[in-house]
């Protein structure tokens, strides 16, 4: 006796249908444990502490009324105030915002700037010549040759104060500041 296809697929769904009602209608397992209430989970394990022999129909459920106690007590501590999150908000890559510096002593700013500096001396020493009392230095500001005496000014902006024959002393006039060039070995 051969079944078509058809045929052999009514037969299962029937038999799960079958299956099914005869589930219903037998009810809960018995062997399911159930919730136990608090006061039944206490007395079990007053018992257990005082040292009393439970019978074996107890055993087991005081057990399992304990193990669910437990279970009940760690779940009892979470928060259950978070709302469900939303799996369609919209959401930002973007990085998060820095957080705001702590507050505390203000940054230090930067130290005011220093006094203004004169520019290193433009001359090279080249010699020096005295006549009559009367003392000339020749100096080169890059290929031109400068000759000066005390008291004039060079380039308008160096004043020769005083030659003497280890050094050659300068005040650059914009900012009232005294410059030595210093006389090396001529050869």
């Amino acid at each position: 006796m051969s079944l078509t296809l058809r045929a052999r697929r009514g037969m299962l769904a029937g038999g799960a249908g079958l299956a099914l009602l005869a589930a219903i209608y037998a009810g809960p397992a018995r062997d399911v444990v159930q919730p136990a209430d608090s006061a039944r989970a206490s007395a079990a394990r007053e018992r257990s502490q005082s040292g009393h022999k439970e019978d074996a129909s107890v055993a087991p459920a005081a057990a399992t009324d304990a193990a669910l106690v437990r279970a009940r007590e760690r779940l009892s501590g979470l928060d259950r105030s978070e709302s469900i999150r939303d799996a369609f908000a919209p959401r930002s890559w973007a990085p998060a915002p820095p957080e705001p510096a702590p507050p505390g002593p203000m940054p230090q700013t930067a130290p005011a700037p220093s006094a203004p500096a004169a520019p290193p001396l433009p001359y090279e020493y080249l010699g020096q010549l005295s006549e009559q009392g009367r003392t000339l230095v020749f100096l080169a500001r890059g290929e031109t040759p400068v000759m000066g005496a005390v008291g004039e000014v060079l380039d308008g902006a160096y004043r020769i104060e005083r030659i003497a024959a280890s050094a050659v002393e300068f005040t650059y006039l914009p900012l009232n500041t005294r410059q030595v060039l210093t006389v090396g070995v001529v050869r």
